[in-house]
């Protein structure tokens, strides 16, 4: 859980500032989400759905994100990676269980 200082709105982006202050880790801003992105649009083999999953424009994924060389096992690779316990983690529905779950409540 992220303590109460963190835990609105854009503060959530001083965690990643605070990390590489501490750290002295380079890290790359975004990189989360460029990852996300470039193996999210291998996957979903749509850059139609992986914009309107984002919040961004298909030409914006075309030019800043998607990645041609990809493999699709890269990808499965990426998505697979879990925490070592996941006794509190909330699994997030995927596609199929929310679709079956908007067509049970109609």
């Amino acid at each position: 859980m992220l303590p109460v200082k963190y835990s609105g709105g854009r503060k959530l982006d001083n965690v990643q500032r605070t990390i590489k202050r501490q750290t002295k880790v380079r890290w790359v801003a975004n990189a989360g989400r460029h990852s996300y992105i470039s193996y999210r649009c291998k996957i979903a083999d749509s850059v139609t759905t992986v914009a309107d999953e984002v919040g961004n424009s298909p030409a914006q994924i075309e030019r800043h994100y998607r990645k041609k060389g990809i493999l699709k096992e890269t990808a499965d690779e990426y998505f697979a990676i879990l925490p070592p316990s996941q006794d509190n983690v909330i699994p997030m529905p995927t596609e199929a269980r929310q679709t079956a779950k908007l067509a049970a409540t109609g």
